[in-house]
């Protein structure tokens, strides 16, 4: 016996087999039975793609004997919900016993009192004093001098001087970052701000992730770029509610935040979930959602334990907190490893490979998606010594080596779209020439900034530089 899946004909149904045509079946076995169907599909990973939100690429027939059906059945057999949820709520149970109630493997000192410096001489450097009764206050000299320091683009490019018609004393103006009111100089400094968006610590990997797993278990990108705009708008709320950035961060903690944006949905959750959606459709994974979705109980149940594996999956980003900052000087290959990302890679590959035993995905797809995850978490595992691991930086270099192990699945499992390939080349080497020329060009497009001051995390303004697993965050107390 013999079917023929026609995927032509895609309306609201989310699985094949529920608009599939049988065209043929051999005189004496016309009793079919359609609940073997989709093993059929899936095995093959020729229909999976059926409007999953991802893979709606090409319109074609999958043809497929019956004696290929009967052996995967055994392999394609899922959990029960309650036994999924149970499975993982102890998972994560485990999981937090260990995070919250172990000591930090790398305990964290506060930073000594002589590096601690004043924000506002440092910030203000062309400032005289500062008090409640005058702004700042600027002599020739000074404007001069930071003038011509401002030419260079190593030292922040070109400052955008400004001034206020008829009142030469007004020299500050209001500036409001989500919230937090400042009295800045009237500059504006176009260069300066691009350079804290590509440099400096932004946790851009743990979105990068988070962007890609949530592709790869919901197979719908939309709830991927809705949730993301979700969680911003929950960081922040955080602020004014609990006093820390996102839970976790204390309020005076330096990273920018007035990029959140820009770093963490335009150049994280966007790309990420377009190269989730390339792989799901190269490697041809099944859609996790083999039912058409309702407004009902089961419907409730389903989503409500995928997207609790998806969050213990993500929160395990956490993890490399317990080793600070600790890295590891490989000097035989002039990189740097960092131990908490090695470590907290392991564990997440774990946790994943036990939820896909529990969903019953095809085995085979999950060696080539450990190995996109692997190409995901490199750039940010290792480094080049003696240099600073800028996140937005190195996720370049994460999406064109997942994007071209994406693309060779893509050749190598015959799933011919050209112009699909040709696309995805262009952007994923696109992103590679422009990490090169961050990284390696002797006169990059953005320069890393020389002023370290608002450039690292854990100094909470107080201290210029971060060392190693110091924090001046420590010294900053509620009085």
């Amino acid at each position: 016996m013999h079917y023929y899946c026609d995927r032509g004909n895609f309306k609201a149904e989310r699985s094949c087999y529920a608009l599939a045509d049988i065209v043929h079946v051999e005189p004496g076995n016309e009793n079919v039975q359609l609940h073997s169907f989709p093993v059929l599909e899936r095995q093959n990973a020729q229909c999976s793609e059926a409007l999953s939100g991802c893979g709606c690429f090409r319109r074609s027939y999958s043809h497929v004997s019956t004696s290929d059906v009967h052996g995967a059945v055994v392999n394609l057999k899922a959990l029960g919900l309650y036994t999924q949820f149970a499975y993982t709520a102890s998972m994560l149970l485990i999981y937090m016993l260990v995070y919250f109630l172990s000591p930090k493997f790398y305990p964290i000192v506060a930073t000594r009192a002589g590096d601690m410096v004043d924000a506002a001489s440092r910030l203000f450097s062309c400032a005289n004093h500062i008090n409640s009764t005058q702004h700042l206050m600027h002599d020739n000299a000074t404007w001069s001098n930071t003038t011509s320091r401002a030419t260079s683009h190593a030292d922040g490019g070109s400052i955008s001087f400004l001034a206020v018609r008829q009142r030469p004393d007004i020299k500050t103006f209001g500036f409001d970052l989500g919230g937090t009111s400042c009295a800045c100089k009237l500059q504006w400094d176009r260069y300066q701000y691009w350079q804290r968006v590509f440099y400096g610590v932004k946790y851009v990997q743990s979105h990068i992730f988070t962007a890609f797993i949530a592709v790869l278990m919901s197979h719908r990108w939309q709830w991927v770029l809705l949730y993301k705009f979700l969680n911003e708008i929950v960081e922040e709320l955080s602020l004014p509610i609990f006093g820390q950035w996102a839970l976790t961060s204390p309020f005076a903690d330096t990273e920018s935040r007035y990029d959140s944006l820009i770093n963490d949905c335009l150049l994280a959750a966007v790309p990420f979930t377009a190269l989730g959606c390339h792989f799901v459709y190269s490697l041809g994974l099944p859609d996790p959602f083999q039912t058409v979705l309702q407004y009902d109980t089961q419907t409730v149940k389903t989503l409500s334990v995928s997207f609790f594996q998806f969050w213990f999956l993500i929160n395990i980003n956490n993890f490399f907190d317990k080793f600070a900052d600790t890295q590891y000087d490989l000097s035989a290959l002039g990189l740097t490893a960092d131990l908490g990302k090695i470590c907290t890679f392991w564990l997440q590959l774990f946790v994943l490979g036990t939820i896909w035993r529990m969903k019953a995905w095809p085995r085979q797809h999950f060696l080539p998606t450990a190995i996109c995850l692997f190409f995901i978490w490199l750039p940010f595992m290792f480094h080049h010594m003696h240099t600073f691991a800028n996140e937005q930086i190195a996720a370049m270099l994460s999406l064109a080596l997942a994007g071209y192990f994406t693309c060779y699945l893509q050749i190598t499992l015959q799933r011919h779209n050209f112009c699909l390939v040709l696309f995805s080349m262009i952007c994923y080497t696109t992103s590679l020439i422009v990490y090169c020329q961050l990284v390696y060009s002797v006169e990059p497009w953005i320069a890393a900034p020389t002023d370290k001051f608002y450039y690292n995390r854990g100094t909470c303004g107080v201290s210029e530089t971060k060392r190693l697993n110091i924090n001046s965050c420590a010294a900053v107390i509620a009085l």
